[in-house]
């Protein structure tokens, strides 16, 4: 009888230690999941900023070789002859070339879809060739115009980790836009239409750049990243 008791109680002890390991692995799975969304964000949000870089060092490349006026946010040939847009919403006339051009340019770049609120078409780089910057209102380089690149609708986990990668913190500061003079803006979407339009705001005051931003409202997170400073 007591053979069959210490069988009895050896069988239970076997059963009890089976669901305690059968329990850690399943928490240790979920927990898995979790570290999985995390790396993929700091791939996915590191993968963004180098596209940025990529970006505007091949625009300053521009600048620099081909003595162009104004760099164009699409795939067209250099023009001797092309639209140069001007504070304001006016336009002159000069040398232009497409960051994405054929024959001198790089692929066109879009931010990971993964990073996006709300994925679509117009989820992609802008382009600001000509817009007034400020750090906390405070003069980025002088009073004129600077040129930056600008996503927004991020998810705010993205934006946390990129302003961890630059600055080592996760917070994340406001931006504002001001003024009332037209700026032009180009939008290479995903789908390969061009947007070219003016927005109605003269200036945008950050908190940090490069890096993410969040709007007064506290909803609509933004990477901007400097590419030509004044």
């Amino acid at each position: 009888m007591k053979k069959e008791h210490g069988n009895a109680l050896f069988l239970i002890l076997i059963a009890v230690a089976l669901f305690a390991a059968l329990s850690y692995a399943v928490t240790q799975s979920g927990g898995g999941g979790g570290t999985i969304d995390k790396e993929q964000n700091i791939i996915k949000t590191a993968l963004m900023m180098d596209q940025a870089s990529l970006i505007k060092n091949h625009i300053q490349r521009l600048y620099i070789l081909n003595e162009v006026d104004q760099v164009r946010f699409d795939s067209s040939a250099y023009n001797t002859a092309g639209t140069v847009y001007v504070n304001g919403g006016g336009s002159t006339t000069g040398g232009t070339v497409g960051v994405f051009d054929a024959t001198d340019g790089i692929n066109a770049q879009y931010p990971p879809i993964e990073l996006t609120t709300t994925p679509n078409i117009n989820f992609a780089w802008t382009y600001f060739p000509n817009i007034h910057v400020t750090v906390s209102l405070a003069e980025l380089g002088s009073s004129t115009d600077d040129e930056i690149l600008f996503v927004s609708n991020l998810t705010k986990t993205a934006c946390e980790q990129i302003n961890k990668s630059f600055t080592g913190s996760t917070t994340i500061p406001t931006y504002s836009w001001a003024g009332a003079n037209n700026r032009y803006r180009e939008i290479f979407r995903r789908d390969g239409t061009i947007v070219t339009n003016n927005a109605i705001a003269a200036d945008i005051d950050v908190g940090v750049i490069p890096g993410c931003n969040v709007n007064g409202g506290g909803f609509l997170y933004a990477y901007f990243d400097i590419v030509k400073q004044s």
